[in-house]
């Protein structure tokens, strides 16, 4: 069952900035989706510090923690970012059209809600790579993260292959990358064979690390430091992205589902199989067609 937590402030937080005028003018938010089917990327950690960084722009930002550990729902429990947090776990097909409705409520909101994605394949990453403006791939420089990391990109393909018209901004994220690696150069080498966009790194900063283990977002443990420094850039690129990717086509279509019967809604029980005649048709077009 979902659980939600109420967005509260901490005195002396971050100062709010102005937000541009693109977000001054918004009526629907944006969605962002934080994901990789390789575990240990640090997916959390980008999540709830990103958000929070966010928030520090003045738009209201929502966490929705699909993954069933809430690692991220958990952190914001603390009530220390100015962020509301949702506890959704998508584990069935059948619980998908509730997933996708209270997005279509979320949006309308918030500005910004991310989503915290488990680290293997459910329905939750199918639809939330459909509904999201941008897909966040949080990904270490060492070689078997990247090898990893292709598998959820077959997935981003698929998405791009629904939303022809409306494709998400992709963004890969190094993250927990060292001085080293980055002075010799090791990181665009390495990840140039993913061919997708590379965002500002993460470094590995003991800071990060320290404001995990407090639950505390980088821009209250440790404002002004070196690991604050890389969460702004990186919110900047993110922020840059959302101002200009397309609508998603199914997200433009909840209004619409919201007046539907649940039933229709479901897919049958056999689709959460693999076999059958279900199986001849890719399974995120399947489900998606009502």
């Amino acid at each position: 069952m979902a659980s939600s937590l109420a967005a509260s402030s901490l005195a002396g937080a971050a100062p709010k900035r102005a937000v541009s005028a693109f977000w001054a003018d918004r009526t629907i938010g944006r969605i962002v989706t934080v994901g990789n089917l390789k575990g240990g990327t640090g997916k959390s950690t980008i999540t709830v510090n990103l958000a929070c960084a966010l928030a520090t722009g003045g738009r209201s930002v929502c966490v929705v923690d699909c993954d069933p550990q809430a690692t991220s729902y958990k952190w914001l429990a603390r009530g220390e970012c100015d962020v509301a947090a949702e506890r959704m776990p998508v584990e069935k097909i059948s619980s998908v059209e509730g997933w996708m409705l209270k997005a279509g409520r979320l949006v309308e909101e918030y500005d910004v809600i991310l989503v915290d994605l488990p680290a293997v394949v459910t329905p939750a990453v199918a639809s939330a790579f459909l509904l999201s403006h941008v897909i966040l791939i949080p990904v270490t420089p060492s070689a078997v993260d990247i090898d990893g990391t292709e598998r959820v990109l077959r997935h981003v393909r698929t998405t791009r292959e629904e939303r022809l018209d409306a494709m998400p901004q992709v963004m890969l994220v190094p993250t927990r990358v060292d001085q080293l690696t980055l002075h010799r150069d090791r990181l665009p080498s390495r990840m140039a064979r993913l061919h997708e966009r590379i965002g500002p790194p993460v470094r590995e900063r003991a800071a990060l690390a320290d404001a995990f283990e407090a639950r505390r977002w980088i821009g209250h443990f440790a404002p002004e430091s070196a690991a604050h420094a890389d969460i702004m850039v990186l919110e900047a690129a993110v922020s840059e992205l959302l101002e200009k990717a397309p609508e998603p086509p199914l997200l433009r279509r909840l209004p619409q589902m919201r007046a539907l019967e649940p039933e229709s809604l479901r897919m049958p029980e056999q689709a959460e199989g693999v076999g059958g005649k279900l199986a001849q048709k890719s399974w995120w077009r399947r489900f998606f067609t009502f």
